[in-house]
């Protein structure tokens, strides 16, 4: 099992705000704390734009990856998840 424990938790981004920060924890299975880091969420008038930055473990501060969830209108949603461009 694939969990992943935001702090705080993410909801819906209101929409008056521009953005949302939490940190997290992955675990899977029975080992937890597998990854740690923060996210930030952005969204525009089609998307959120997730950006994922690992703290731990090491390794994976060079990979920071981004999901983009687009809304379509018949209820469903398209997530892409990407290697983020370096800012």
């Amino acid at each position: 099992m694939l969990e992943i424990d935001f702090k705080p938790p993410l909801l819906s981004i209101d929409p008056l705000a521009n953005a949302a920060a939490s940190v997290f924890q992955i675990s899977i299975d029975g080992f937890h704390d597998l990854m740690t880091g923060s996210v930030k969420v952005t969204r525009d008038d089609k998307a959120a734009i997730v950006d994922w930055r690992f703290e731990s473990p090491e390794w994976a501060r060079a990979i920071p990856l981004q999901t983009n969830i687009s809304y379509e209108g018949d209820g469903h949603a398209r997530i892409e998840l990407r290697k983020a461009q370096e800012r």
